[in-house]
Protein backbone atom coordinates (compact mmCIF):
# COMPACT_ATOMS: atom_id res chain seq x y z
CA UNK A 1 0.00 0.00 0.00
CA UNK A 2 1.34 3.47 -1.19
CA UNK A 3 2.73 5.49 1.88
CA UNK A 4 1.08 8.53 2.60
CA UNK A 5 3.25 11.99 1.63
CA UNK A 6 3.88 14.06 5.03
CA UNK A 7 6.09 17.09 3.31
CA UNK A 8 6.48 18.04 0.04
CA UNK A 9 10.14 17.76 -1.20
CA UNK A 10 11.19 20.39 -0.90
CA UNK A 11 10.38 20.21 2.35
CA UNK A 12 12.14 17.07 3.21
CA UNK A 13 14.90 18.61 1.77
CA UNK A 14 14.52 21.55 4.47
CA UNK A 15 14.09 18.69 7.02
CA UNK A 16 17.37 16.99 6.05
CA UNK A 17 19.84 19.68 6.06
CA UNK A 18 21.19 22.36 8.87
CA UNK A 19 19.63 25.04 10.14
CA UNK A 20 20.57 28.12 8.51
CA UNK A 21 21.98 30.13 10.61
CA UNK A 22 22.86 33.97 10.49
CA UNK A 23 25.00 35.76 12.43
CA UNK A 24 23.99 36.38 15.89
CA UNK A 25 22.87 32.40 15.83
CA UNK A 26 26.13 31.45 14.68
CA UNK A 27 27.86 33.02 17.52
CA UNK A 28 25.41 31.42 19.90
CA UNK A 29 25.44 27.77 18.66
CA UNK A 30 29.20 28.21 17.71
CA UNK A 31 30.09 29.19 21.17
CA UNK A 32 32.77 27.35 23.15
CA UNK A 33 32.72 27.02 26.89
CA UNK A 34 35.14 25.12 29.08
CA UNK A 35 33.18 21.93 28.75
CA UNK A 36 33.68 22.04 25.49
CA UNK A 37 36.93 23.45 24.89
CA UNK A 38 37.96 20.93 26.91
CA UNK A 39 36.34 18.00 24.42
CA UNK A 40 38.26 20.07 21.62
CA UNK A 41 41.27 19.98 22.68
CA UNK A 42 41.37 16.15 22.64
CA UNK A 43 41.28 16.18 18.96
CA UNK A 44 44.53 15.91 17.22
CA UNK A 45 43.98 17.54 13.83
CA UNK A 46 42.13 21.26 13.18
CA UNK A 47 39.49 19.75 10.62
CA UNK A 48 37.92 17.33 13.56
CA UNK A 49 38.11 20.40 15.73
CA UNK A 50 35.87 22.03 13.50
CA UNK A 51 33.45 19.23 12.23
CA UNK A 52 32.92 18.47 15.81
CA UNK A 53 32.11 22.29 16.51
CA UNK A 54 29.69 22.16 13.64
CA UNK A 55 27.74 18.92 14.66
CA UNK A 56 27.47 20.48 17.89
CA UNK A 57 26.21 23.79 17.19
CA UNK A 58 23.07 22.11 14.12
CA UNK A 59 22.73 19.66 17.82
CA UNK A 60 22.39 22.58 20.11
CA UNK A 61 19.94 23.60 17.32
CA UNK A 62 17.83 20.80 16.18
CA UNK A 63 18.72 17.88 18.40
CA UNK A 64 19.89 16.13 15.26
CA UNK A 65 22.94 15.09 13.13
CA UNK A 66 23.84 15.78 9.61
CA UNK A 67 26.20 13.63 7.03
CA UNK A 68 29.33 15.43 6.44
CA UNK A 69 28.35 16.61 2.90
CA UNK A 70 25.93 18.64 4.11
CA UNK A 71 27.63 20.92 6.73
CA UNK A 72 27.37 24.25 5.16
CA UNK A 73 29.99 26.39 4.02
CA UNK A 74 29.53 29.54 5.68
CA UNK A 75 29.43 27.78 8.90
CA UNK A 76 32.54 26.04 8.28
CA UNK A 77 34.39 29.55 7.41
CA UNK A 78 32.93 30.84 10.85
CA UNK A 79 34.12 27.89 12.88
CA UNK A 80 37.36 27.84 11.39
CA UNK A 81 37.68 31.23 12.35
CA UNK A 82 37.11 31.33 15.86
CA UNK A 83 39.30 27.61 16.05
CA UNK A 84 41.76 29.55 14.55
CA UNK A 85 41.95 26.94 11.20
CA UNK A 86 43.29 28.73 8.17
CA UNK A 87 41.62 27.61 5.45
CA UNK A 88 43.40 25.98 3.54
CA UNK A 89 44.96 23.64 0.95
CA UNK A 90 43.39 20.16 2.24
CA UNK A 91 39.71 20.25 1.89
CA UNK A 92 37.26 19.54 4.60
CA UNK A 93 35.81 16.55 3.61
CA UNK A 94 38.89 14.94 2.95
CA UNK A 95 39.63 14.47 6.60
CA UNK A 96 36.61 15.12 8.60
CA UNK A 97 34.20 11.53 7.10
CA UNK A 98 31.58 9.51 8.25
CA UNK A 99 33.34 7.56 10.11
CA UNK A 100 34.82 10.23 12.44
CA UNK A 101 31.58 12.02 12.46
CA UNK A 102 29.55 8.53 14.07
CA UNK A 103 32.80 8.89 16.53
CA UNK A 104 32.18 12.64 17.69
CA UNK A 105 28.11 12.02 17.66
CA UNK A 106 28.52 9.82 20.30
CA UNK A 107 30.68 12.03 22.39
CA UNK A 108 28.25 15.12 21.53
CA UNK A 109 25.34 12.88 22.92
CA UNK A 110 27.79 12.06 26.15
CA UNK A 111 28.66 15.44 26.60
CA UNK A 112 25.15 17.49 26.33
CA UNK A 113 23.74 14.59 28.41
CA UNK A 114 21.22 13.48 25.41
CA UNK A 115 20.07 10.27 24.69
CA UNK A 116 20.56 8.29 21.41
CA UNK A 117 17.37 8.06 19.58
CA UNK A 118 15.37 4.97 21.00
CA UNK A 119 12.74 3.76 18.21
CA UNK A 120 10.67 1.85 20.96
CA UNK A 121 10.59 4.95 22.76
CA UNK A 122 9.39 7.20 19.32
CA UNK A 123 7.01 4.54 18.21
CA UNK A 124 4.68 4.74 21.59
CA UNK A 125 4.76 8.49 20.96
CA UNK A 126 3.55 8.46 17.20
CA UNK A 127 0.79 5.75 18.49
CA UNK A 128 -0.05 8.55 21.20
CA UNK A 129 -0.12 11.21 18.60
CA UNK A 130 -2.66 9.24 16.08
CA UNK A 131 -4.65 8.40 19.12
CA UNK A 132 -5.26 11.88 19.82
CA UNK A 133 -6.24 11.64 15.87
CA UNK A 134 -3.66 14.44 15.30
CA UNK A 135 -3.53 14.72 11.23
CA UNK A 136 -0.42 12.94 9.62
CA UNK A 137 1.59 16.09 8.77
CA UNK A 138 1.00 17.25 12.49
CA UNK A 139 2.37 14.06 14.48
CA UNK A 140 5.39 14.80 12.97
CA UNK A 141 6.49 18.18 14.01
CA UNK A 142 4.44 17.06 17.56
CA UNK A 143 7.12 14.19 17.50
CA UNK A 144 10.04 15.79 16.42
CA UNK A 145 9.02 18.69 19.08
CA UNK A 146 8.81 15.77 21.91
CA UNK A 147 12.23 13.89 21.34
CA UNK A 148 13.46 17.51 21.37
CA UNK A 149 12.09 18.48 25.00
CA UNK A 150 12.63 14.52 26.03
CA UNK A 151 16.67 15.38 25.22
CA UNK A 152 16.92 12.76 22.56
CA UNK A 153 18.61 12.38 19.24
CA UNK A 154 16.22 13.27 16.28
CA UNK A 155 16.39 11.00 13.24
CA UNK A 156 15.92 11.89 9.56
CA UNK A 157 12.93 12.42 7.77
CA UNK A 158 12.22 8.63 6.28
CA UNK A 159 12.39 7.17 10.14
CA UNK A 160 9.20 9.72 10.77
CA UNK A 161 7.79 8.77 7.65
CA UNK A 162 8.14 4.94 8.03
CA UNK A 163 7.02 4.98 11.45
CA UNK A 164 3.59 7.14 10.74
CA UNK A 165 2.70 5.14 8.27
CA UNK A 166 3.06 2.08 9.96
CA UNK A 167 1.33 3.09 12.93
CA UNK A 168 -1.48 4.49 10.56
CA UNK A 169 -1.72 1.26 8.65
CA UNK A 170 -2.23 -0.92 12.08
CA UNK A 171 -4.42 1.41 13.21
CA UNK A 172 -6.59 1.08 9.85
CA UNK A 173 -6.49 -2.96 10.41
CA UNK A 174 -7.55 -2.55 14.34
CA UNK A 175 -10.78 -0.13 12.47
CA UNK A 176 -11.16 -2.81 10.00
CA UNK A 177 -12.44 -5.05 12.26
CA UNK A 178 -14.57 -2.87 14.00
CA UNK A 179 -15.88 -1.38 11.21
CA UNK A 180 -16.59 -5.74 10.20
CA UNK A 181 -18.77 -5.98 13.44
CA UNK A 182 -20.95 -2.76 12.29
CA UNK A 183 -21.14 -3.25 8.66
CA UNK A 184 -24.37 -4.51 7.42
CA UNK A 185 -24.91 -5.75 3.74
CA UNK A 186 -26.91 -2.49 3.30
CA UNK A 187 -23.54 -0.56 3.83
CA UNK A 188 -22.10 -2.85 1.63
CA UNK A 189 -24.18 -2.02 -1.12
CA UNK A 190 -24.13 2.01 -0.68
CA UNK A 191 -20.01 1.83 -0.67
CA UNK A 192 -19.74 -0.81 -3.77
CA UNK A 193 -21.59 1.38 -5.79
CA UNK A 194 -18.61 3.47 -6.24
CA UNK A 195 -17.17 0.47 -7.65
CA UNK A 196 -20.44 0.17 -10.49
CA UNK A 197 -19.77 0.59 -13.90
CA UNK A 198 -22.26 1.71 -16.37
CA UNK A 199 -20.45 -0.32 -19.09
CA UNK A 200 -17.54 -3.02 -19.05
CA UNK A 201 -15.82 -0.52 -21.16
CA UNK A 202 -16.50 2.73 -18.93
CA UNK A 203 -14.68 3.90 -16.03
CA UNK A 204 -16.04 3.22 -11.91
CA UNK A 205 -18.72 5.38 -10.65
CA UNK A 206 -15.35 6.10 -8.45
CA UNK A 207 -13.43 7.95 -10.93
CA UNK A 208 -15.63 10.75 -11.69
CA UNK A 209 -15.71 11.44 -7.63
CA UNK A 210 -11.55 11.41 -7.63
CA UNK A 211 -10.91 15.28 -8.65
CA UNK A 212 -12.53 18.18 -7.86
CA UNK A 213 -13.85 20.19 -10.35
CA UNK A 214 -13.40 24.08 -9.26
CA UNK A 215 -14.37 25.22 -13.24
CA UNK A 216 -16.83 28.25 -12.70
CA UNK A 217 -18.49 27.46 -16.48
CA UNK A 218 -22.31 26.65 -15.86
CA UNK A 219 -22.14 23.62 -16.83
CA UNK A 220 -19.38 22.29 -15.26
CA UNK A 221 -20.72 23.43 -11.92
CA UNK A 222 -24.25 21.79 -12.24
CA UNK A 223 -22.36 18.51 -13.04
CA UNK A 224 -20.52 18.91 -9.64
CA UNK A 225 -24.04 20.02 -7.89
CA UNK A 226 -24.80 16.54 -9.32
CA UNK A 227 -22.03 14.81 -8.39
CA UNK A 228 -22.60 16.44 -4.48
CA UNK A 229 -25.68 15.70 -3.96
CA UNK A 230 -24.78 11.73 -4.99
CA UNK A 231 -22.02 11.88 -2.17
CA UNK A 232 -24.23 13.73 0.20
CA UNK A 233 -26.85 10.68 -0.44
CA UNK A 234 -24.21 7.95 0.47
CA UNK A 235 -23.08 9.89 3.36
CA UNK A 236 -26.51 10.08 4.64
CA UNK A 237 -27.75 6.19 4.38
CA UNK A 238 -24.19 5.54 6.07
CA UNK A 239 -24.41 8.34 9.10
CA UNK A 240 -25.14 6.27 11.78
CA UNK A 241 -22.06 3.65 10.86
CA UNK A 242 -19.91 6.61 10.86
CA UNK A 243 -20.96 7.96 14.50
CA UNK A 244 -20.29 3.90 15.60
CA UNK A 245 -16.45 4.50 14.08
CA UNK A 246 -15.57 7.99 15.30
CA UNK A 247 -13.01 8.20 12.86
CA UNK A 248 -10.07 10.28 13.23
CA UNK A 249 -9.12 13.25 10.80
CA UNK A 250 -5.39 11.30 10.55
CA UNK A 251 -6.99 7.90 9.40
CA UNK A 252 -9.70 9.05 7.05
CA UNK A 253 -6.96 11.52 5.20
CA UNK A 254 -4.67 8.35 5.12
CA UNK A 255 -7.07 6.08 3.41
CA UNK A 256 -8.61 8.52 1.45
CA UNK A 257 -5.49 9.21 -0.10
CA UNK A 258 -4.92 5.73 -1.05
CA UNK A 259 -8.22 5.35 -2.51
CA UNK A 260 -7.59 8.21 -4.72
CA UNK A 261 -4.22 7.13 -6.09
CA UNK A 262 -4.60 3.36 -6.46
CA UNK A 263 -6.65 1.82 -9.51
CA UNK A 264 -10.17 0.80 -9.60
CA UNK A 265 -9.14 -2.85 -9.78
CA UNK A 266 -6.47 -2.74 -6.62
CA UNK A 267 -9.32 -0.84 -4.25
CA UNK A 268 -11.66 -3.68 -5.14
CA UNK A 269 -9.52 -6.72 -4.34
CA UNK A 270 -7.50 -4.42 -1.31
CA UNK A 271 -8.94 -6.99 1.99
CA UNK A 272 -9.86 -3.56 3.64
CA UNK A 273 -11.58 -1.75 0.71
CA UNK A 274 -14.70 -0.77 2.87
CA UNK A 275 -12.84 0.90 5.44
CA UNK A 276 -10.92 2.97 2.34
CA UNK A 277 -14.20 3.62 -0.07
CA UNK A 278 -15.72 5.09 3.34
CA UNK A 279 -13.21 7.19 4.05
CA UNK A 280 -12.74 8.72 0.41
CA UNK A 281 -16.39 9.36 0.93
CA UNK A 282 -15.88 11.58 3.89
CA UNK A 283 -13.33 13.27 2.45
CA UNK A 284 -14.86 14.19 -0.59
CA UNK A 285 -18.06 15.62 0.67
CA UNK A 286 -17.72 19.51 2.04
CA UNK A 287 -18.47 20.23 5.39
CA UNK A 288 -21.68 21.42 5.92
CA UNK A 289 -21.80 25.12 6.04
CA UNK A 290 -20.71 24.55 2.42
CA UNK A 291 -23.24 22.23 2.32
CA UNK A 292 -26.25 24.51 3.06
CA UNK A 293 -24.45 27.31 0.47
CA UNK A 294 -24.90 24.46 -2.30
CA UNK A 295 -28.49 24.00 -0.95
CA UNK A 296 -29.29 27.05 -0.73
CA UNK A 297 -28.20 27.74 -4.37
CA UNK A 298 -29.98 24.96 -6.14
CA UNK A 299 -33.29 25.42 -3.99
CA UNK A 300 -33.44 29.27 -5.17
CA UNK A 301 -31.63 29.53 -8.35
CA UNK A 302 -31.25 27.92 -11.46
CA UNK A 303 -27.24 27.85 -12.02
CA UNK A 304 -27.21 29.52 -15.16
CA UNK A 305 -29.78 32.45 -13.92
CA UNK A 306 -27.00 32.87 -10.91
CA UNK A 307 -25.25 36.17 -11.16
CA UNK A 308 -21.20 35.15 -11.74
CA UNK A 309 -20.60 37.07 -8.70
CA UNK A 310 -22.17 34.60 -6.16
CA UNK A 311 -20.82 31.40 -8.33
CA UNK A 312 -17.32 32.59 -7.76
CA UNK A 313 -18.39 33.40 -4.00
CA UNK A 314 -19.53 29.68 -3.56
CA UNK A 315 -16.96 28.28 -5.51
CA UNK A 316 -14.04 29.92 -3.50
CA UNK A 317 -16.48 28.59 -0.09
CA UNK A 318 -16.31 24.72 -1.82
CA UNK A 319 -12.85 25.28 -2.25
CA UNK A 320 -11.98 26.57 1.33
CA UNK A 321 -13.96 23.88 3.15
CA UNK A 322 -12.69 20.82 0.74
CA UNK A 323 -9.68 19.75 3.03
CA UNK A 324 -6.66 18.55 0.25
CA UNK A 325 -5.34 15.47 0.56
CA UNK A 326 -2.11 14.85 2.30
CA UNK A 327 0.83 15.22 -0.63
CA UNK A 328 -1.87 16.45 -2.91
Amino acid sequence: MSRIKLLQAAEIKVFNSPPVFNQQEQQYFFSVDEALEKELGRLRHPLARVGYLLQWGYFKAVGRFFDVADLRLPDQTYVRKILGVGSEREPFEAHYNKQMAYHHRERILLLSGWQPFEETFFRKHIQRLVERQLMPRKVLFEAQSFLFRSRMESPAYDKYLRVINETLLSAGKQLSETLAAHLTGEHKAVLDEFLDKKATYQNADIVAFKTINQSSRPSEIARSLAQFIVLKSRLERLKVLIEQLALSDAIIDYHAYWTTIADTDKIAAHSDRYLHLLCFLIHQVPSDTTSLLILYWMGSSPPKTLPSVCKKRITLQIRSNVRPLPGS
